[in-house]
């Protein structure tokens, strides 16, 4: 199956449009579900999974920060921060 024309790649994955559109609809129907939570819905809704079965949740968390970043969607904001009161920033530069 070849990529749409405003398909987008994220940690080693392209997402149609129609798959973008699938996570936005996921998002507005959870509205109290955590990021992780979001992760595996995204997950087992498109079926994005490791060889050996598990759903690879850390990689979808990270399309969808990266998916953030560029304006393609907006997941809830995250609960807990990363408790030293520090902003967080990216020490390496980003590949997609």
């Amino acid at each position: 199956m070849a990529p749409e024309a405003a398909s987008a790649r994220y940690c080693g994955r392209i997402f149609s449009t129609a798959e973008l559109d699938q996570i936005r609809r996921l998002i507005a129907a959870n509205p109290a579900a955590s990021r992780a939570q979001l992760s595996r819905l995204v997950c087992a809704e498109l079926g994005w999974s490791r060889e050996d079965g598990r759903l690879k949740e850390m990689s979808c968390r990270v399309a969808m920060l990266r998916m953030q970043t560029d304006g393609l969607l907006q997941p809830p904001p995250p609960r807990n921060g990363n408790h030293n009161g520090k902003p967080w920033h990216r020490r390496t530069s980003c590949q997609r």
